[in-house]
């Protein structure tokens, strides 16, 4: 499963938290923890391929770019939390080094993080200190329900992140994972083994993703033509072109145009749908 990486979500400096109702999202990652709690219904939850069948008082942790996703199939309400990693320092340093043992977990109907997400759902926007306040309280709650390991190697956040960052400002130039590794001072096979061991997929699906993004977005804002949105985004010709856009976003380049008339961008399959308010 392919998914898109949140740079909105990665330029936020804030923690979020909000009531969801039937969540559903297209697959997608990003820097920050997220946490789903459900309160009533049954949510489906997928992380890196795995699912989770979450029913009322159960939660599931997203950490740091994991692909992840949501699917309601009859009803579901639940609570959402995103956590950039930058507002809670202390936890940030840890994560580097270690990872949760879990990422579900069941809790009574009344219980301390429940508590602490009200509060956070309910604490004034301009309210840093207190929203932080009540970010390192669930941070702390977590780490003593799921438990922490010892991660190895170079999959650590700040590894993730700073790929994902070179790539979204050099996913245009030339690039292939031979030079991309060199940069970062890797082997290409250590670091194709890290890269798809991070993300869930391979340099070169991720690069696909980058180009087809940008060239959906010329498709809908600019008058040029097929052959030179393939050439402007790195596709060697045409038909890697189609074959690469097929796969990312489930329809030709053609398709998209027709079905982002018909229906508008949320409708068409692989766009990410935006945060609830």
């Amino acid at each position: 499963m392919i998914g898109s990486y949140e740079t909105v979500r990665d330029n936020m400096t804030h923690v979020d938290c909000w009531y969801s109702q039937n969540d559903i999202c297209a697959p997608h990652f990003h820097s920050s923890i997220e946490l789903t709690y459900v309160l009533s219904g049954q949510l489906m939850g997928w992380v890196n391929g795995e699912g989770h069948a979450l029913n009322a008082h159960e939660l599931l942790l997203c950490p740091c770019y994991s692909l992840h996703y949501y699917e309601t199939k009859e009803a579901s309400r639940s609570i959402v939390l995103t956590v950039p990693m930058e507002t809670i320092p202390f936890f940030q340093k840890l994560l580097r080094a270690n990872s949760f043992q879990s990422i579900t977990a069941k809790l009574p109907a009344q219980n301390e993080l429940l508590h602490c997400l009200k509060q956070l759902i309910a604490a004034p926007k301009e309210n840093t200190v207190l929203r932080k306040g009540y970010a390192y309280a669930v941070m702390g709650i977590l780490s003593d329900l799921l438990k922490l390991q010892p991660v190895k190697g170079s999959s650590a956040p700040n590894f993730a992140r700073d790929i994902l960052l070179y790539l979204e400002d050099s996913f245009l130039l030339p690039l292939d994972v031979r030079s991309v590794a060199e940069h970062f001072g890797y082997s290409r096979g250590h670091f194709s083994y890290i890269f798809s061991q991070t993300f869930g997929f391979t340099f070169g699906e991720y690069l696909s993703i980058l180009r087809c993004r940008h060239a959906a977005m010329l498709l809908t804002n600019s008058s040029a033509s097929l052959i030179e949105i393939s050439m402007n985004c790195g596709f060697g010709s045409i038909r890697t072109f189609y074959r690469s856009f097929k796969h990312v976003y489930g329809m030709t380049p053609t398709q998209y145009l027709s079905a982002r008339a018909a229906d508008g961008p949320d409708r068409i399959r692989g766009l990410p749908a935006a945060p609830a308010p």
